[in-house]
């Protein structure tokens, strides 16, 4: 199964192990993202840190684990710029449009 995870789903991964981490962390599931999730995860860092009661070096060193350890694949603006404009009439949140995006450029390739 292929996914495409967007902020929410990497910070509740991150936050709680949960079912979510679970879900992230199984062989069987190929997960994608497009590389906007950085902007929203150090946008939100500070109140994520103390969401999870540790400083930002820890919780950047617990994302990249957890981004190697679910094999999360990175998929850049650039590959995705040709589905852009229809991942933008889709959308139903302008902030969401890359990861559709990157949902458009995963199901093409």
């Amino acid at each position: 199964m292929e996914l495409v995870v967007d902020a929410n789903i990497m910070i509740a991964g991150l936050l709680k192990n949960g079912i979510t981490r679970e879900l992230m962390l199984k062989d069987d599931i190929s997960l994608y993202t497009s590389e906007f999730i950085f902007m929203e995860f150090f946008k939100h860092i500070t109140d994520l840190a103390k969401k999870a009661d540790m400083d930002k070096n820890e919780l950047k060193y617990l994302a990249e684990i957890l981004i190697v350890e679910s094999g999360l694949e990175i998929v850049t603006k650039d590959e995705v710029r040709s589905f852009i404009e229809l991942a933008d009439k889709i959308s139903p949140d302008p902030d969401d449009i890359l990861y559709f995006a990157t949902n458009e450029y995963k199901q093409k390739h």
